[in-house]
């Protein structure tokens, strides 16, 4: 039988319980808040990504370490059944020797090193006309949280592991660097992050869960989230089951973390190094939620607000209706319209409504979906939560996948591991040949052998330059010295053939590699293998302009929420320090896009050059080209042209008319 009851609750006008609220949650864990189906969600997400994490380790272990590591499946004799062994110890066990050619960091190198070669930089676009000198201040101020964060140099380093995991990301916050509060951006490992396995759109618009497992000792969980509180602090250590500070002595192999196990292997439970850390969760999600939205049109506010403030809203529309009627009951009296007249009535009630449409609190529900963040310990217990604090609804991460049209992570590199291993293995198998092959053997007829002469004599004599090996001509065969033409397996064929293909597939060709090409080669087929291979490389390098640009916006909101007080910034253009107002660009509507950079040696001696030429034709004066352009003698020279005109004009001053300065007319 249908609830009559609830149904008519829900269906009040002035209800303040929320249909939706995905935020709430009843259960305590040690005075916190305890969530988990958060914690189970997220657990979720990161072990889906399980064997997208191995393939990283795979692709970075070929990039940078045994490209000898893969296992095959080998039948063993002794135990007579099929084994799973290394690549590596099964050559080493059929008497070969793992050589290793690698081509696949020279790949990532070039690709690299066209990133650094075609410098760039932010920009704010204001799409208002009076704004551009506003929209230059504030691209100055991202350019200088570039230089304080040092993104060109994690932009450089990102960028390879970009091509080698297929991902890149980092997180923006506002805290405290260098002893100062100021826009910081940290870096985020690949194994530390997950997101919505569900995603099915590739720019991440439908991700409704992202969030990281960063390991940090009990005493910085206890400075971030206990918030000055002692019982606070005393609760978060009984959660992390009151551990002392044995963070310091973290374990490491060798005192080199490069020799010890840090990959992370356990969702709840750091491991490898940071094995006497904690584990924290950190969580964003998407959340759901009833709201009002409140139009004030008395005070000209818009804002959206809890279902609570619905009574207050009332009883503020309540006092303003009093109003209203005492105002238009004063109104009529004033124009001789006695409550007793007949219109007084119809009057009052269109003045009532016009004023009140005017005056009057208005709201609408709606469902409000927002993000929100959750701390939470390996026991489910939320040790901070709360919705964003940033603008516009902002989450902090941001992130980019090398997604392919089935919507898993497919790397750069991974596109090259096959014929990586064919050159290794090609180039093992000739090693092997050339080693038990024959090489200069001498076969001596021991008949042949004179008196007192030994095989040992023979063999010193065999390797001595120009010497004299007696032997009896009548009774043996000549001493006969074989050496066998190895160079027929086709393994160096087969290795230029797999190098041909990878320069196809990744695009890293000689020509962008700036290898001489050979005789046969023209300067215009050079310079169309060039852009072609270019051509091939534009789609990572675009995908990861993307993500730059993703993340740039992210601090320019950062920028207008945190820089209330304003930020006194060089503004390379004009060579002045200009403070940067967020307030100048409120309201407007802007863009933050990456372009060639203004700073590099070749883009201003262009800018010189056009200078000059419009010196030259009388355009401009010395001085505005001096002030205009980038010279290193700029200030010296614009200091002496000053001190020329002030004596100039000095010099005018003193300078007396003739007949004493007495007009001709006057004379």
């Amino acid at each position: 039988m249908p609830n009559f009851k609830l149904r008519s609750q829900y269906a009040n006008k002035y209800r303040t319980t929320p249909l939706v609220d995905t935020q709430k949650y009843d259960q305590q864990f040690h005075g916190f808040e305890y969530r988990p189906d958060i914690l189970a969600q997220a657990y979720n997400c990161w072990e889906s990504l399980f064997y997208w994490r191995e393939q990283c380790r795979r692709n970075e272990m070929f990039v940078y370490g045994n490209q000898w590591g893969d296992y095959t499946h080998v039948f063993n004799d002794e135990l007579g059944r099929w084994i799973n062994m290394r690549e590596d110890k099964l050559l080493l066990q059929q008497g070969g020797i793992p050589l290793t050619n690698n081509v696949l960091l020279s790949i990532i190198r070039t690709v690299t090193g066209l990133f650094i070669g075609n410098q760039t930089e932010p920009i704010v676009i204001a799409r208002a006309r009076d704004k551009q000198e506003a929209g230059e201040v504030a691209s100055a101020t991202i350019q200088m949280l570039y230089s304080k964060n040092k993104l060109w140099d994690l932009d450089r380093d990102k960028l390879v592991q970009y091509i080698i995991y297929g991902f890149v990301g980092g997180q923006a916050k506002y805290g405290f660097k260098d002893g100062r509060k100021d826009v910081l951006f940290d870096d985020i490992r690949y194994d530390r992050f997950f997101y919505d396995n569900t995603m099915e759109d590739p720019r991440g618009t439908d991700c409704k869960i992202m969030g990281t497992i960063p390991d940090l000792s009990l005493e910085d969980i206890v400075k971030l989230f206990s918030k000055g509180d002692p019982k606070r602090a005393d609760s978060i250590r009984q959660i992390y089951g009151n551990i002392q500070n044995q963070d310091r002595n973290i374990l490491y192999d060798n005192s080199t973390r490069q020799n010890s196990d840090s990959d992370l292997k356990d969702f709840y439970t750091p491991t490898g190094a940071f094995q006497n850390m904690h584990r924290v969760i950190c969580v964003w999600r998407k959340e759901c939620k009833e709201r009002i939205f409140v139009h004030d049109y008395r005070s000209a506010d818009a804002y959206k607000t809890e279902l609570t403030a619905i009574p207050r809203i009332e009883s503020e529309n309540q006092r303003r209706k009093t109003e209203i009627a005492q105002s238009v009951n004063e109104e009529l009296s004033r124009s001789n319209i006695t409550p007793d007249a007949p219109e007084y009535q119809e009057q009052f009630n269109s003045l009532t409504a016009e004023y009140e449409k005017l005056d009057l609190i208005t709201y609408d529900r709606f469902f409000d979906d927002f993000w929100a963040y959750y701390f939470l310990a390996p026991s489910g217990a939320v040790i901070d939560s709360g919705e964003t604090p940033y603008i516009e609804n902002t989450c902090p991460i941001v992130f980019k996948l090398d997604l392919g049209a089935d919507m898993k992570i497919q790397p750069y590199v991974s596109g090259f591991i096959d014929q990586q291993k064919i050159i290794n293995r090609n180039l093992s198998i000739q090693d092997y040949v050339n080693r038990v092959s024959i090489k200069g053997a001498v076969f001596y007829d021991e008949d042949a052998l004179g008196e007192d002469v030994t095989i040992a004599d023979i063999e010193k004599k065999i390797a001595r330059p120009g010497a004299v090996i007696p032997y009896k001509s009548k009774k043996g065969a000549a001493p006969k010295q074989v050496t066998n033409n190895n160079s027929n397996t086709g393994a160096y064929e087969m290795v230029n053939m797999e190098l041909q293909l990878l320069e196809k597939i990744s695009g890293a060709s000689n020509a962008i590699q700036g290898q001489n090409p050979s005789r046969q080669t023209t300067a215009s087929q050079y310079a169309q293998q060039s852009q072609n291979s270019i051509g091939l490389l534009s789609v990572i390098l675009d995908t990861y302009r993307d993500y730059r640009e993703s993340r740039d916006r992210i601090l320019y909101k950062f920028m207008n929420q945190f820089y209330i007080d304003g930020m006194w910034v060089n503004v390379h253009s004009s060579k002045e320090v200009k403070l940067f107002d967020p307030k100048e660009l409120q309201g407007i509507d802007t863009e933050v896009s990456i372009i060639e950079s203004q700073s590099t040696p070749s883009f201003r001696a262009i800018a010189n050059d056009n200078l000059m030429q419009f010196m030259e034709a009388g355009a401009i004066t010395p001085k505005i080209a001096m002030q205009v352009g980038d010279f290193p003698f700029t200030d010296k020279a614009i200091q002496l042209m000053e001190e020329e005109e002030k004596k100039q004009q000095e010099a005018a001053a003193q300078q007396v008319p003739p007949n004493g300065g007495i007009p001709p007319q006057q004379q």
